[in-house]
């Protein structure tokens, strides 16, 4: 087979033949220079007993990281991450919750107090605490387990704070059109309409990933249904006009959907700051603290008068026959 391949070699004969064999296998150039194919080669190898895929040892793989390593990675000190959107739902959350209360959207029943116009709960901030743990955590965690360029485009705007900031001063201003609607006594089907169309764009222009609609959509219907549930259990607060169940107001599933987008910026915020933090942070406590000014100042001082100056021990090596003589 190997001497039918070397038929094609202009020039060479019969018993040139196994020799050309031979050096197809140790010379490049020769190969390059009469223009033959591979298959010389490799029929020599396999008559060798070398195999081409044995020729190169490969490493061993690195194992893929599981699903749980995917979701959880690059995440900063949890409990510092989830104290920070406990506070901001605490503090932040009551304040933006003031007005649908104001506008009598839901009247509390159990802990009730009112600070200035804020009519609110002392239930509330703890609810609103637990509210931003669960779906704020899930934003950067659903990031991870869906890569795209969407997901690179929202995290890097999420960097800035004023981004941030812009979100959670639209949803205020989507709130208090739900409110406005609802107090001037619009028909709830329109209602539906107009906040449903507000919190579409709100997405597109706060997230725009798929896992961001999947968790609006997911909080939009979740979040409600908690509330049916737990006010059957305990009437913490009621809807005067509500026509969900005889218990919960069926358009706000559209304020739960807006709200999913500042939320989920606020969290990815923190989470990626926290990081960059903890990265450029304090040594760790097992490293040796760097040395004041003055401590290091004195140690210099100290280490120069130590240390023989060279200069001076070769002049007096220098002096010594002359004296000596």
């Amino acid at each position: 087979m190997a001497q039918c391949s070397l038929k094609k070699l202009p020039g060479c004969s019969a018993a040139a033949r196994p020799m050309v064999a031979r050096s197809f296998i140790t010379c490049q150039p020769l190969h390059r220079a009469f223009g033959c194919g591979t298959k010389v080669i490799n029929f020599s190898r396999r008559r060798m007993g070398i195999s081409q895929s044995n020729s190169e040892p490969s490493g061993p793989s690195a194992p893929s990281p599981s699903l749980l390593e995917r979701a959880l990675s690059g995440s900063p000190e949890w409990p510092a991450f989830l104290g920070t959107l406990a506070n901001s739902g605490a503090i932040t959350g009551t304040l933006l919750d003031g007005i649908h209360s104001r506008m009598g959207l839901q009247v509390y029943d159990t802990a009730p107090i009112v600070l200035g116009g804020l009519k609110t709960s002392l239930v509330v901030p703890p609810l609103l605490a637990a509210f931003y743990i669960v779906l704020g955590s899930l934003h950067p965690i659903m990031d991870n387990l869906n890569p795209s360029q969407a997901t690179s485009a929202i995290r890097s705007r999420c960097l800035n704070l004023g981004f941030v900031a812009l979100a959670f001063g639209v949803l205020a201003v989507l709130l208090q059109l739900s409110a406005t609607l609802y107090e001037k006594g619009v028909p709830y089907w329109q209602i539906h309409l107009v906040l449903g169309s507000a919190a579409l764009l709100n997405w597109r222009l706060f997230d725009g990933t798929r896992q961001g609609i999947l968790l609006a959509f997911l909080c939009g219907f979740g979040a409600p249904a908690v509330e049916v549930l737990m006010l059957q259990v305990v009437p913490l607060w009621h809807y005067p006009r509500a026509d969900l169940a005889g218990v919960c107001v069926s358009w706000v599933f559209w304020c739960y959907f807006f709200y999913t987008p500042a939320l989920g910026s606020l969290a990815r915020y923190t989470w990626s700051t926290m990081k960059e933090a903890e990265r450029f942070g304090p040594p760790l406590s097992g490293a040796a603290p760097a040395p004041n000014d003055a401590n290091g100042a004195a140690g210099a001082v100290a280490a120069a008068a130590a240390a023989p100056a060279p200069k001076r021990a070769s002049e007096d090596a220098g002096d010594k026959p002359t004296q000596e003589g």
